[in-house]
């Protein structure tokens, strides 16, 4: 406890007015809001979850405010009266650190909030990204299949210089999935399912395209939380990037990666697929 604040509870209970000692006592009911533990790898029902409770967060910190504020206003108002003005300048100082204590915890949970945000963004390019691809069991033939005089690719193994390689073990198995795409397989599904094979072409177009929209979001959010971004988006590009567990910084390129290679991963697997389409 502040030396400051043992004078002042022993200058209040020695105070003539007994109802000052038993204001010091109520302080304590004010009860303090718990900060909501934020999940890492948050669903979309998690991330509801925790901004409702982040919400409640608010409301209980605005009433323990409140109550505080109340508390030091009579507290200030009864030392005023009796001419501790010891006891005025102690209670005006503990109200300001009180309310700089609570902006700090809103600007905190406001942090929690985005980092949950962005998590939850992360897990929802993860699973896209993994939607997007088609079945990864290689084929047992070879890689291309030759079609009046031309060669169509069955997989997307071409594509391995085009996939940048980074130190990061998610992002090595999606790389490896790309590269690991059976088209005839892909093919097969999607006729198995009632689709034609323009159809499955088109579907993967559009596929790109929407990977290709979500990029710049990706970036956005280096941006904001990046202390160089210019410098993480050229080590991304070139796969130079030092990614880490645990970094806000590591999370938003993981999610810019997966866009990257979800695009590219889409742009080729609609031209293999046209090209299949007509054997």
């Amino acid at each position: 406890m502040k030396a400051w604040y043992i004078v002042v509870l022993a200058l209040l209970t020695a105070s003539s007015d007994a109802s000052g000692a038993s204001r010091v006592g109520s302080l304590s009911s004010c009860g303090f809001p718990r900060m909501p533990r934020s999940p890492t790898s948050p669903t979309v029902a998690e991330q509801q979850d925790f901004h409702r409770q982040a919400d409640e967060f608010r409301r209980t910190l605005d009433r323990w405010l409140e109550c505080h504020n109340r508390w030091y206003d009579d507290a200030i108002a009864e030392s005023l009266s009796v001419g501790h003005m010891a006891n005025v300048l102690s209670f005006r100082r503990s109200k300001r650190e009180d309310q700089e204590q609570a902006r700090d915890r809103r600007e905190q949970i406001e942090d929690r909030e985005r980092f949950v945000d962005r998590m939850a963004e992360s897990e929802r390019q993860r699973e896209a990204f993994r939607a997007s691809l088609a079945p990864t069991a290689p084929s047992a033939g070879t890689a291309t299949a030759t079609i009046g005089g031309g060669a169509c690719p069955t997989t997307l193994a071409h594509l391995e210089s085009k996939l940048p390689r980074y130190s990061d073990a998610l992002l090595n198995e999606a790389r490896r999935a790309v590269l690991d795409t059976d088209l005839n397989s892909a093919l097969a599904s999607a006729r198995a399912q009632g689709f034609s094979s323009q159809a499955a072409a088109a579907a993967s177009l559009q596929q790109a395209k929407e990977a290709e929209r979500g990029m710049p979001q990706a970036e956005a959010c280096i941006r904001a939380v990046a202390v160089s971004p210019a410098a993480v988006i050229s080590q991304l590009q070139n796969g130079t990037f030092p990614f880490a567990q645990g970094s806000i910084t590591s999370d938003c390129a993981r999610g810019y990666v997966l866009a990257y290679y979800q695009m590219v991963a889409n742009q080729e697997a609609a031209v293999a697929l046209a090209c299949l389409a007509n054997r």
